[in-house]
């Protein structure tokens, strides 16, 4: 018995085994979870009312593609799909379609799937602060920022680089420089070109300027960026530094509504934990 009990592992290390083996697996779910949130596009639908006096409109917005991270230029054609069976009034791509690592072909691939948006008043954009590949990612892309700008509006994409533009008689769109940009005009600025009894749309690639946007008098604010925190342990970081202003979702101060998407991929790490990827489909009304 003595001899036998030699070759028998003992409760401890059978403990240890257990634990080992437990922890294994859960983490292989958890990953393979995260991995699943992080490529399975979801719709998040808001519904606004305004008091002033509007048409009903449906806007469709999507951020943070990054083009050839989760998806590259032909399979990105599902989701065009996906928006126009939205019925969108307009489409609002809201910064870093693409980043310093696209390849070429994704990127010309992408904005040539972009063509295929149907919508009443079309389609626009504002860059982001990977649009222009501001951090030298030279490896892959070779496209300069006025070949990517031409590529865009030769495929129906309107740019709006701090300007205003007037949707229609009841909604006025502002899309901003991104924030790294040193010469951004200040939205107070921007507003003094903007009907006062218009429902105004402000496109901000970079959820972080909301105490200027609610004293301006915006209506709506759009935002990516954050990509939903990404992971749930360091979701609320941006915030607590001071970086961002939000990280993900519906706030409202003053009289403005602030909306910010996690986006529709992800960058750098193929894992969402404690967010989604998502198109968000935005209703207004009065």
């Amino acid at each position: 018995m003595i001899v036998a009990s030699r070759f028998i592992p003992s409760l401890k290390t059978t403990k240890i085994y257990v634990g080992g083996i437990l922890t294994i697996l859960v983490t292989v779910t958890y990953l393979s979870f995260a991995y699943y949130t992080d490529r399975h596009v979801v719709i998040t639908e808001y519904n606004i009312h305004s008091e002033k006096p509007v048409e009903p409109i449906t806007l469709a917005v999507f951020s943070d593609s990054h083009m050839g991270t989760t998806f590259n230029g032909d399979s990105f054609g599902k989701y065009i799909d996906v928006i126009n069976n939205l019925n969108p009034d307009a489409v609002l791509i809201a910064g870093d379609f693409i980043d310093g690592s696209s390849k070429d072909k994704d990127i010309i691939s992408a904005c040539n799937q972009l063509r295929r948006l149907k919508s009443k008043y079309g389609t626009f954009f504002v860059y982001g602060n990977h649009d222009k590949n501001y951090y030298g990612e030279e490896r892959t892309r070779q496209f300069s920022t006025k070949e990517y700008s031409e590529a865009l509006i030769k495929n129906n994409v309107r740019i709006l680089e701090d300007e205003v533009f007037p949707l229609s008689d009841s909604y006025t769109i502002i899309g901003r420089q991104d924030k790294v940009e040193s010469n951004r005009k200040p939205i107070s600025e921007l507003m003094k070109m903007a009907p006062k009894d218009s429902f105004i749309i402000d496109m901000n690639h970079q959820p972080n300027d909301y105490k200027n946007e609610s004293e301006a008098g915006v209506d709506l604010v759009i935002s990516g960026h954050t990509h939903g925190g990404q992971f749930r342990l360091i979701r609320n970081v941006g915030v607590l530094i001071g970086a961002n202003d939000r990280t993900y979702g519906y706030e409202k101060r003053g009289n403005t509504n602030f909306i910010v998407s996690s986006g529709i991929s992800d960058w750098a790490i193929d894992f969402k934990t404690g967010c989604v990827s998502e198109i968000v489909l935005i209703k207004i009304s009065s």
